[in-house]
């Protein structure tokens, strides 16, 4: 029986290291956002094959487990200055 971080590995060659599931260069992170988003089984079988439904809930609860450290897009400072483009 394979374990829920048997799905998630970590590879210095692909994506620096950062975390990605298993056979893929997908990051764990995108792969729920899209679940969250409600891409169908069907969307996903197609897109990436080798990421059956069952390493799909693995990778969701190791996302749960393991939650982004940072965010995706560092917001920018607020600013008083009028936007010189408006």
């Amino acid at each position: 029986m394979e374990r829920d971080e048997d799905w998630v590995v970590f590879d210095p060659q692909i994506r620096g290291g950062e975390p990605i599931v298993r056979g893929s260069r997908i990051s764990p992170y995108t792969l729920v956002m899209r679940l969250e988003h409600g891409e169908s089984d069907e969307v996903l079988d197609d897109d990436l094959p080798h990421i059956p439904p069952e390493g799909r809930e693995a990778v969701k609860r190791w996302v749960q487990q393991n939650p982004r450290q940072r965010p995706l897009i560092e917001p920018l400072p607020a600013t008083d200055e009028p936007d010189p483009g408006a």
